[in-house]
């Protein structure tokens, strides 16, 4: 299917042969997000996605596939509720109601850099730490990012020290386990390796492939662009 000058691709095999090799697939379910005859303009006011419709079933990867600039960075924004759309809808059909969100860029979009780990993997999820739903315990803040930090094999000098002293794989490692701790079944993906060295990019890679397979109910739609 082609909807203006991006593609979308259920069940992404390039990246899944690369990294699966012959590891059995997952028998998709059903649906976790519907998009339907979606519009959206871009910060110029053009019509850079025009009438896309598409669903992403449970146990499914989903990937926008196209040079950039082309309307699926405006179509991602739309869907995770960035940017508003013109027409269309967009329904998230997942049990929990609710999705995770990697962003393109990990340094101005998933961190704030001058905060510290701990800080950074709450965002988006502080009131889960406050108390009385106004101040936020600091030590459960702490334990819940070195629990991160563990599971994710997370290189970082403390995690009282600021997310700018992490390498560019470790900060991006620290978003998704941020985004992966918030629980939900839905993950929206764009240039997850982008920027990335070899070995980081297939831990990216292998991780996320890893949550499709685990047998937990979950979807993830991939944004991937190309260089003209």
């Amino acid at each position: 299917m082609v909807y203006q000058h991006f593609t979308l691709i259920p069940e992404f095999t390039v990246l899944e042969n690369i990294v699966l090799g012959s590891e059995p697939r997952v028998r998709p379910g059903e649906d976790a997000l519907v998009v339907n005859n979606l519009w959206v303009r871009d910060d110029e006011g053009r019509y850079t996605v025009k009438g896309a419709s598409f669903r992403v079933r449970m146990g499914e990867i989903y990937s926008i596939v196209s040079v950039e600039g082309n309307g699926q960075r405006e179509l991602v924004e739309a869907v995770v509720g960035l940017r508003p759309y013109v027409r269309g809808e967009v329904v998230i059909k997942s049990a929990k109601r609710m999705l995770a969100y990697i962003p393109p860029d990990r340094s101005s979009e998933g961190l704030i850099l001058d905060m510290l780990v701990s800080e950074s993997s709450i965002l988006g999820i502080h009131k889960l730490f406050a108390l009385g739903g106004v101040a936020i315990k600091d030590s459960r803040v702490v334990r819940h990012a070195e629990n991160l930090v563990r599971k994710y094999s997370i290189v970082d000098p403390s995690t009282r020290s600021p997310a700018k002293s992490l390498s560019g794989g470790n900060q991006q490692k620290l978003v998704i386990a941020r985004e992966l701790s918030k629980g939900s079944d839905l993950l929206v993906v764009s240039n997850p390796t982008r920027g990335l060295d070899i070995a980081s990019t297939n831990y990216v890679r292998r991780l996320l492939i890893d949550l499709r397979t685990s047998g937990k109910p979950s979807s993830w739609l991939r944004r991937t662009s190309m260089r003209p």
